[in-house]
């Protein structure tokens, strides 16, 4: 019975709300937000204050998931930017 409850709330839940694909990593919307803006990742690691972009390139291609450093580097950085989104991909990605 509450597998049944589950099942129907997440059902629900997507009706409602604009969701992007939940195999989707926080890399794959660092790069979307790269595009957004025409960047790259060299040019975003400077605007976070990093020395070089290998972070940001090991996130970008999955191999490592983000700290929270860096979500609030992103977050304070992009102020219009959702925090819904870019941690769990709830659209829309600006507010």
């Amino acid at each position: 019975m509450w597998l049944l409850k589950l099942v129907t709330a997440k059902i629900v839940y997507r009706r409602t709300a604009k969701i992007m694909d939940p195999r989707a990593h926080v890399g794959t919307r660092i790069s979307e937000l790269m595009s957004h803006y025409n960047l790259s990742a060299y040019q975003l690691a400077k605007n976070l204050g990093y020395e070089g972009p290998q972070k940001l390139y090991k996130l970008i291609q999955n191999k490592s998931k983000p700290g929270y450093e860096t979500l609030m580097d992103i977050l304070d950085h992009y102020p219009q930017m959702r925090s819904e989104w870019l941690m769990r991909g709830d659209e829309p990605m600006f507010k």
